[in-house]
């Protein structure tokens, strides 16, 4: 009984802070003027003692379970708000850009470039967090809320070792098992977790632009004439496709601007379009897509859409 309410704490706890650090993290930074004021602000707060923390939210709210979640709760947010502020600000800029290029959206480059890469050092801050609530839980008994921390302070009261070490053996064990757990999420990388392909009806093919035929289609190497681009008998859903795209832009080194030409290129774009949609001249989109395919190693657009459907 005792254990599973300590376990719930902490389950409640951790989930309310990852949450709440998550969220605040991501917009501090947005806003890395504000986070410049906030974030020396909440590492002075989180100096406070637990105990005298839960004592303040007692003498306001009373004591009780909703009192512990709170208190433990807060102090589970600092450690996942800190490492989410710097793992974002920490990704690389060339990143962000490539996401641009191909054009994602500021929430899809944040949620399908940005915080996978800085997945990591969230995770770290969920361990963090995992493992203090694990401690801080034991406070919850000074105030009727149960847990392991009862046996913990009957056994200090009485001078037990018996019921201390009750309660501290299970304490520990738990707090070790948290560590492993989130040190086994850390493991995993969600930046390459673009696994299947999505089948959908072939997008707008290139001679339906202007009225025109495919023209520029790099049939068989960088410098190809005319020629009907090769269309691929499937695409990937949009998301998806943003997302490959980014990621073969940035693996590759292309610059933001060889991204918006890839990405083109990828769908099924001609030369002629691209001049257009890009204001630039025939010889620019040409130097491109040699760049393009020589940092790809690839000599025709097939394989261009071939890596791209992976």
């Amino acid at each position: 009984m005792a254990i599973g309410q300590h376990l719930l704490f902490t389950l409640v706890s951790v989930a309310i802070g990852f949450a709440l650090g998550l969220v605040l993290g991501i917009l501090l930074s947005r806003r890395p003027k504000l986070s410049g004021v906030v974030l020396p602000v909440l590492s002075v707060f989180n100096t406070i003692p637990g105990i005298v923390f839960i004592g303040l939210l007692v003498l306001a709210w009373g004591a009780g379970t909703a009192t512990v979640l709170v208190a433990l709760g807060i102090y589970a947010t600092f450690p996942v708000l800190k490492n989410t502020y710097a793992g974002l600000v920490s990704v690389d800029q060339q990143y962000i850009e490539a996401a641009r290029g191909c054009g994602m959206s500021a929430i899809q480059s944040l949620i399908q470039v940005e915080l996978p890469l800085a997945m990591p050092t969230i995770i770290g801050g969920l361990r963090m967090s995992t493992v203090y609530t694990v401690s801080w839980a034991v406070l919850a008994s000074m105030i009727g809320g149960g847990g392991l921390g009862d046996f913990i302070y009957s056994g200090i009261s009485s001078n037990d070792n018996g019921l201390i070490l009750m309660g501290a053996i299970p304490a520990a064990l738990l707090l070790i098992f948290a560590a492993y757990v989130t040190i086994g999420l850390k493991r995993f990388t969600f930046a390459g977790a673009i696994d299947g392909i999505d089948p959908v009806p072939v997008g707008m093919p290139a001679s339906t632009k202007n009225g025109t035929g495919a023209g520029e289609g790099a049939g068989t190497g960088a410098d190809a004439g005319a020629g009907a681009i090769p269309m691929p008998a499937a695409r990937t859903t949009d998301e998806t496709f943003a997302t490959r795209c980014a990621t073969i832009a940035s693996e590759f080194s292309l610059t933001p601007r060889e991204a918006e030409v890839f990405a083109m290129l990828a769908r099924g774009r001609d030369r002629a379009y691209i001049e257009e949609e890009l204001v630039v001249s025939r010889n620019t989109v040409k130097a491109h897509v040699k760049h393009i395919y020589a940092k790809l190693d690839i000599h025709s657009h097939q394989e261009l859409l071939d890596l791209v459907e992976g």
